[in-house]
């Protein structure tokens, strides 16, 4: 297992109005959940179309909490990863723990496309892959240096999680492979952290609140079921002393 450090950047843009139910969501297309247009279906992944839009391979995700959390101070949780190929050859681009180890988790909003969500839920952290065969999981744990008031359902940034496409044999010298394999990206577990270790929910569905937009997000029409491997929070505590 490897630990990946996590970036920071940006804020803010348009949103309808939403019931705020308690949930984990996720979407492909650069558009925050909650906002107009999002979606989890990110159509056809083309890495070297990407690079020559000088953009990156995106999924922003955000979550509402199904209590109220006085001292909110980051989050832990995992992504998991289900791809049509083998992570340490034919789909390396999507190997956190190989050929792509610049995958990051960014804890703060773009500045474009991400207006819905009003608050951001941590500042930076790190996160550790478990790569398998066609599956993996990142286990990250993102947290802020203060903490804040949230409540029930409060719409809140979770991360983006960040793909460069130079890394892609798409795009030479870049080496790694399967950009363009059906995989499927399912922000599996959240659980807003207490600064004073207070209970709170572990969300692991959708509140299914927002159209085109669940928990798990798609490239090339790839989502399956994923095998899981349960961590209590405290052993994921422990990847990160």
């Amino acid at each position: 297992m490897k630990k990946a450090l996590i970036l920071l950047a940006g804020l803010a843009i348009a949103a309808p109005a939403f019931a705020d139910v308690p949930g984990v969501d996720m979407t492909a297309n650069r558009i925050c959940p909650g906002d107009v247009g999002a979606s989890s279906d990110g159509g056809v992944m083309n890495c070297a179309a990407v690079k020559t839009a000088g953009l990156t391979v995106l999924l922003l995700s955000t979550f509402n909490p199904a209590e109220p959390v006085a001292d909110l101070a980051g989050i832990d949780g995992r992504v998991d990863i289900a791809l049509v190929g083998d992570l340490n050859s034919s789909a390396t681009f999507w190997n956190a723990a190989g050929c792509n180890n610049t995958i990051a988790f960014i804890a703060t909003r773009p500045a474009t496309g991400c207006t819905s969500p009003l608050i951001e839920a941590a500042a930076a952290g790190a996160y550790t892959p478990n790569v398998g065969t066609s599956t993996e999981q990142l286990f990250y744990s993102l947290s802020n240096s203060t903490t804040q008031a949230v409540n029930t359902g409060d719409h809140i940034f979770a991360f983006r999680l960040n793909l460069d496409p130079n890394k892609s044999s798409d795009n030479p010298p870049g080496t790694c492979t399967g950009c363009q394999v059906p995989v499927c990206l399912t922000h599996a577990e959240c659980t807003p952290a207490s600064f004073n270790g207070d209970p709170t929910t572990t969300l692991t569905s959708s509140g299914h609140q927002y159209p085109g937009v669940s928990n798990s997000a798609q490239f090339n029409g790839g989502c399956a079921a994923v095998p899981t491997r349960a961590r209590t929070w405290g052993q994921l505590k422990s990847l990160y002393r």
